[in-house]
């Protein structure tokens, strides 16, 4: 045992006495007593770093290519986190006529931006009725990528009090039968094909877009041959830019325009079929360009609209067994402004243009393209400007010889004395007073020797007027001198008798 020991004692001794070589090589590769200056491969603290590196290296290859796997797993099932039930955001409840999910962001924790994300497609119950986002500053309607054999179609679909940006992303589509947005703060955009779900017959019911302070803008083909069993509406909306062919729609009953403000609409914005179309108590801040409205109804109303700036030859474009055009405020009338509404072929129509204002109107540009009627209803207008530019071309639309006999006949009409269309103005008390526009006209005739064409090319409403009182006053006491000296006549001669 002693010898053993001392062996063991002599071994141990050597080795902590070893004085380091220079190099490996002349330790013969004995990493013990080689410093690890010269050689790397000679550390056995650099031999365990290289394993590591490469043990690292393999370790993120393995995730790298996991995640690819997993990403397009992910595209092809969906995931426990797509389904909406699932998330603390949105309440499931299963009721009588099938799911109604809320999503709002009431319970988000102070601090977390309340942004509400929709994925599309989404996971939600087979039997969904409603699914409503709602009490958050944002939210966003995304492309999931998810890729799934059967998209579930709530019955209802609604967006309502997001106080801050309404979000739809390129290429989504907006979900369900029942379709009402309102009290939105902002949609930034209405993207191109965003209810593309309504293109085949009877998928969407109802379509509603009420109380949103602005839409910045409306994407051409936005809502394009869609197909509305029932309504169509907008209410209580601004909308800054309507892009040509932007909404293009089939409504079973009623498309309602209703207390909103359009931006210019520069043609070709709306084409509609419905039943019934209203466009009223709106603002159209812009102009309305040639073909703007392009509609096929039963029924056609613009009522209490203001048309600021100019409404374009062929603005209207309207085919209607009824058309009305009631107290409005037209800036400008162009040319043939009216000339493409017209009645269904073959079957008799009604024309209404009454209680409107009108700045400016240019020639012919009132008249349909259809035969005034006893049924036809033009009364009541009022024109602020009754000079020689903006008038005089009534009196040879009535009664000129280069006019067509349609176009003679309604002017003609509208002319009547019993339709009170009048020039307007208010005296130095600022009360409305008016005189009749077929005087006026009649001022305006090229043939009468004492027509007042160059004398009222800058005159105003007052000045006209005043002109036929102070003309019909003047040949009041001739009338009453001769009818005097007629009933004198008389007397003497019975008295002869």
């Amino acid at each position: 045992m002693s010898a053993e020991n001392d062996a063991a004692e002599e071994e141990e001794a050597s080795t902590t006495n070893a004085v380091p070589c220079v190099s490996c090589e002349e330790c013969n590769r004995d990493c013990t007593l080689c410093p690890g200056s010269d050689n790397m491969w000679c550390s056995r603290l650099n031999k365990c770093a290289m394993v590591n590196i490469l043990i690292l290296l393999v370790v993120v290859v393995h995730f790298t290519l996991s995640a690819q796997v997993n990403q397009h797993a992910l595209k092809s099932e969906p995931r426990q986190s797509d389904d909406l039930c699932k998330n603390p955001a949105c309440d499931c409840i299963q009721e009588s006529q099938g799911w109604s999910i809320e999503c709002s962001c009431v319970h988000y924790q102070p601090g977390i931006p309340k942004t509400f994300v929709l994925p599309f497609p989404v996971v939600i119950p087979t039997q969904t009725f409603s699914l409503l986002i709602t009490k958050c500053e944002n939210a966003v309607v995304a492309k999931s990528g998810l890729k799934m054999k059967e998209v579930i179609i709530p019955e209802w679909f609604g967006v309502h009090n997001i106080t801050g940006n309404l979000i739809f992303n390129p290429d989504v589509v907006i979900l369900g039968r029942n379709i009402v947005i309102s009290n939105v703060r902002r949609i930034p955009e209405l993207p191109a094909g965003i209810l593309r779900m309504a293109s085949s017959s009877n998928n969407v019911n109802i379509f509603q877009i009420e109380h949103v302070d602005l839409i910045d803008v409306v994407r051409s083909r936005a809502i394009f041959n869609a197909h509305i069993k029932t309504n169509f509406t907008i209410f209580s909306t601004t909308i800054l830019t309507i892009e040509e062919n932007a909404i293009d729609v089939d409504v079973g009953d009623t498309f309602l325009i209703g207390n909103s403000s359009m931006g210019p609409l520069n043609g070709s914005n709306f084409r509609i079929y419905a039943k019934d179309v209203s466009v009223v108590n709106s603002v159209f801040n812009f102009g309305v360009g040639t073909n703007a409205f392009l509609v096929t109804a039963d029924t056609t109303t613009f009522w209490n609209n203001n048309f600021y700036n100019k409404v374009q030859k062929h603005a209207f474009d309207v085919t209607a067994s009824m058309a009305r055009f009631e107290r409005n405020v037209f800036q400008t009338l162009e040319e043939e402004a009216l000339l493409k509404v017209r009645g269904h072929t073959g079957i008799e129509s009604i024309f209404t243009f009454q209680h409107n204002l009108i700045y400016v109107a240019q020639r012919e540009s009132i008249n349909p393209n259809k035969r005034i009627s006893e049924k036809d209803s033009v009364m009541e207008n009022n024109f602020l400007y009754c000079n020689t530019p903006s008038l005089s071309w009534f009196w040879g639309a009535a009664h000129g010889s280069n006019v067509s006999q349609l176009t003679k006949d309604f002017y003609a009409h509208f002319l009547r004395e019993e339709n009170h269309n009048v020039c307007l103005y208010l005296d130095e008390r600022h009360v409305p007073k008016t005189c009749s526009i077929d005087k006026v006209a009649d001022l305006y005739n090229p043939d009468a020797a004492n027509n007042q064409i160059r004398r009222f090319a800058n005159a105003t409403n007052a000045q006209i007027c005043n002109y036929l009182i102070n003309a019909s006053n003047a040949v009041q006491p001739t009338v009453i001198i001769i009818v005097q000296i007629f009933c004198f006549y008389l007397t003497a001669l019975v008295m002869q008798y």
